[in-house]
Order: structure tokens, then sequence, then C-alpha cells
């Protein structure tokens, strides 16, 4: 089972040596990948999720937009912040998640054990994942969110 991470350019990914150090951890059988794109290859791609010739996508720059109008499913979160990150098969249909936001809040409540409520949090920069993370602060009740 193969999993690509895309988007244009992409050689600057550290996606695949994480994903894979986990893979190896866990023995699974599983190979994780990255694949620069064009624009116009993406519809070719979701056709792969689709008849399982690829596990799953995630997707960066500047892609997290518009794959949208070829996924079939999208959660509230995706929907929410207009963007997908996560590509994959669920209930015969290709479906979009965006888990930028719940991954960055979860590493810092786990591993550092941090709240997030009642507190004043800067997000420095604007790029695709900015939105999904002040969305994620938005519901865990931090206030002056502040993109610069």
């Amino acid at each position: 089972m193969t999993l690509y991470v895309i988007g244009k350019p992409i050689k600057h990914s550290l996606s695949p040596i994480i994903h894979n150090f986990w893979i190896n951890k866990y023995k699974l059988s599983l190979e994780y990948k990255k694949m620069e794109v064009e624009k116009d290859f993406l519809p070719s791609l979701i056709k792969d999720v689709r008849n399982g010739k690829v596990t799953g996508l995630n997707i960066t720059i500047p892609y997290k937009r518009d794959i949208i109008k070829f996924i079939d499913e999208i959660s509230n979160t995706a929907k929410d912040i207009g963007a997908i990150n996560t590509v994959f098969l669920k209930r015969d249909k290709v479906y979009g998640d965006n888990t930028d936001g719940i991954g960055f809040t979860r590493a810092l409540e786990k591993k550092k054990n941090f709240n997030f409520f009642n507190k004043s949090i800067y997000v420095l920069g604007a790029g695709g994942a900015s939105h999904g993370i002040i969305s994620e602060l938005i519901k865990k009740k931090s206030e002056n969110n502040l993109c610069c």
C-alpha cells in the first residue's frame, strides 16, 4: 500500500522521513513517498485513491484548496477552513480532512501539558497550515488569536 505527500515544490518535505520512521517501527505494510505534481494531475491522483491504487494522500502547497472539488465527502473541519491536507477512501468515497490544527494542538497538549483556554496565541505566517491551526485554537477557546 502506498501513501504520498503531494505538492509543488515538494523536495523540501520531511514527511516521508517522519512517516517512514513510524511505518518501519511498527512494521506496517506501507510505503510513504513524495510526489511533485502539476495541478492538472490532481483528478488522476484522486482516481487512483478511488480505485485503491493509492492508499492515501497528504496535500501540501499549493493544492490544499484546489483538491476540494475532486473530493466526494469533506469533513466539517475542512469545510470550515476551506482546505484539505489528508485524502483517503472511506466507505467507498474519497474523503478529505484537514488535520493541521488538531495535530498542532494535540502535540502541545500531550507533550507539554499545554492548556489553550484563555491564552493569547500568536500565529506567525499565513500559509496553508495556519488556517487549520487558527480554527482549532478558536475551538479551544483561546483568545486574541492573531495571524501575522
